[in-house]
């Protein structure tokens, strides 16, 4: 079987490759973790050198809203990470965030990511790996309902993707520049 390099993201529970037999990752199911309802939106990453094996980064949801006033349509959450020695056959990586994430909200529910993340893009620079993500917070975006004003954050890992810093506190790209 040829390797999944083309991903596609329909509005479906789980990841699915071109010329693959069936999901590639599908929902956990098990209780308490981050990607228990969902899995979307996957950022795949080939090996770099001879023994890396593949990454494939996704957002989950457990398919419950982070506040009772906060239900967007988006299946967004906190984000996730799978190896996989041939780009087919996936394992997830237990990460050392709530439910089994890898990066997750804001800690301070007032941030502009303090609702719930998900993976945009997630680039190799410098023998470290940098993610750009989506963040939604509390905040009403005009007549959308809170969760829906989503803006660009920046974290970098330098442990292939295992534990993730947020550059700042700040998005990089904001909703109204």
């Amino acid at each position: 079987m040829r390797p999944a390099c083309a991903f596609i993201a329909l509005a479906l529970p789980s990841c699915v490759a071109l010329g693959a037999p069936g999901p590639l990752l599908r929902p956990s199911g098990v209780a308490g973790r981050f990607d228990s309802a969902a899995v979307v939106n996957p950022v795949v990453l080939p090996p770099d050198s001879d023994g890396e094996e593949w990454r494939m980064f996704y957002y989950g949801t457990t398919g419950q809203w982070a506040h009772p006033d906060c239900k967007p349509f988006l299946p967004t959450g906190a984000c996730g990470l799978a190896l996989s020695p041939d780009g087919v056959a996936w394992t997830r990586v237990d990460g050392a965030l709530e439910g089994g994430a890898i990066f997750a909200p804001s800690p301070n529910p007032d941030a502009w990511d303090g609702l719930h993340v998900g993976v945009g893009d997630v680039i190799r620079v410098d023998g470290e790996l940098v993610m750009f993500y989506l963040g939604g917070s509390r905040e009403a975006a005009g007549p959308l309902p809170a969760g829906i004003k989503m803006q660009i954050g920046r974290a970098t890992s330098a442990d292939g993707g295992r534990t993730w810093e947020r550059d700042s506190e700040e998005p990089v790209l904001r909703l109204d520049e």
